[in-house]
């Protein structure tokens, strides 16, 4: 039996064969990289991800939380239901940290109290605060809808507190909304 000479490849063939072997080392690399950010203990650390965006904005332009949330152990126990936003009376506009609804606007136990229910139903309040827009106004993401305006007991007329509920009025940390977020698919085990 005699072997037959091998023909000559064609350049043509070489570089298809060449894109091949790329294109299967780049599925392969993607594939390892998804599995490693899908472990990884923090992955938020996984290298060009430009894509993260926050799930609110900060309602007050610059705003400096003064008082932290602190959740408290149960629904009727002491702790702080939202932030507290330095503001100066009267001439800070605050902007909705999300699209929505103004679903309230006017006192509560003396103190001027607008709400907004964004689209996945939270409620965003804020007080004190007085609308510049009607009560079942659409609010769209960074645009104005009130001015810090009022008392306070919060702290001392100098701060706007802002607090978030979800659909079974639970009380959510608002600065957890400010931080840019990264979704991740996990492979199925």
């Amino acid at each position: 039996m005699t072997r037959q000479p091998r023909k000559p490849r064609r350049r043509h063939e070489d570089d298809e064969q060449q894109r091949r072997a790329i294109a299967s080392l780049a599925t392969m690399a993607l594939a390892v990289a998804a599995m490693w950010t899908a472990t990884a203990p923090d992955a938020t650390v996984f290298a060009g991800d430009v894509s993260c965006t926050a799930a609110m904005v900060m309602p007050v332009s610059g705003g400096v939380v003064e008082r932290a949330f602190a959740q408290p152990a149960s629904a009727w126990g002491s702790g702080h239901r939202g932030v507290d936003i330095a503001v100066t009376d009267g001439d800070t506009v605050l902007v909705a940290p999300e699209d929505g609804t103004v679903s309230f606007a006017g006192g509560v136990a003396g103190k001027n109290v607008v709400t907004i229910v964004t689209e996945d139903g939270l409620k965003l309040s804020f007080e004190p605060a007085v609308a510049t827009v009607a009560t079942g106004a659409a609010v769209v993401r960074g645009a104005a809808f009130a001015v810090a305006e009022g008392s306070s007991d919060h702290c001392d007329d100098h701060c706007v507190h802002w607090g978030v509920r979800n659909a079974d009025d639970e009380y959510l940390d608002p600065e957890t909304l400010l931080e840019s977020r990264r979704i991740v698919l996990k492979p199925v085990a």
